[in-house]
């Protein structure tokens, strides 16, 4: 998968950096894939979904919305007043997080490449998994050093400001799902010679491969990330 280095910026340092490590994840066998699912996630996209409706959004909810595009100026404000928006009720407040270095995961290669920080991520609160999974797990699963913070994060947002870089989002998008996807192949892979003996919790009954989204301007990307066998690399 692509590569995101913490603290970029859209100028051409972080393009450059990027692209390096970009290069390092495909020497080390991290390339994109077709997920096996791909025409359904295809369908889930194009299905058509009613307008909002000025009981749900009103148009004074449209106009502050149109405010705050256009005066995020730059990447703080797009995550801040911009997408929050966008996003609506998210539910569980205690399930999301970002803004913050996920230094506690393993690197994905060699160590070279820069930690980890989406803008924005969904994930599960460390109480829905057992202790003991979570303790093992620990470097593929939990993103924070602090580790009562959101863990197993399986959504994640790469924002820029209007002069920002999309191809630098994508990459910090791609990135950041490829560490989803391999916390998720983690969990469904436990001990799983012994997964027909034991119990399963919720959480692990209910794993789903990280989906991704890179939004610079008004370009919405939204991509998948899953784990596969480095021998069927060099046959896709």
């Amino acid at each position: 998968m692509y590569a995101r280095a913490a603290g970029w910026d859209s100028g051409s340092n972080g393009d450059k950096r990027g692209k390096e490590d970009f290069t390092r994840l495909v020497n080390f066998d991290r390339s994109p894939a077709i997920p096996d699912n791909w025409k359904e996630i295809n369908k889930r996209l194009v299905r058509t979904r009613p307008s909002l409706s000025p009981s749900k959004f009103s148009d004074g909810e449209f106009r502050k919305f149109k405010r705050a595009d256009t005066h995020a100026s730059k990447e703080k404000p797009v995550t801040t007043t911009v997408i929050p928006i966008i996003e609506g009720d998210i539910g569980d407040p205690k399930c999301t997080g970002g803004g913050y270095v996920f230094g506690n995961l393993a690197p994905l290669t060699d160590g070279t490449l820069a930690q980890a920080k989406p803008d924005h991520f969904d994930g599960a609160r460390p109480e829905q998994l057992d202790r003991q999974i979570r303790k093992e797990l620990s470097d593929q699963i939990i993103p924070s050093t602090q580790n009562d913070l959101r863990m197993a994060p399986n959504f994640f947002l790469e924002a820029k400001g209007p002069d920002g870089s999309l191809a630098v989002a994508t990459r910090q998008a791609c990135s950041d799902g490829a560490l989803g996807a391999r916390g998720m192949h983690s969990l469904q892979s436990y001990r799983q010679d012994e997964s027909m003996n034991r119990p399963m919790t919720t959480m692990l009954m209910l794993l789903r491969q990280p989906i991704t989204v890179a939004r610079s301007s008004y370009i919405l990307l939204i991509f998948q990330s899953l784990a596969i066998p480095a021998v069927l690399l060099n046959i896709l």
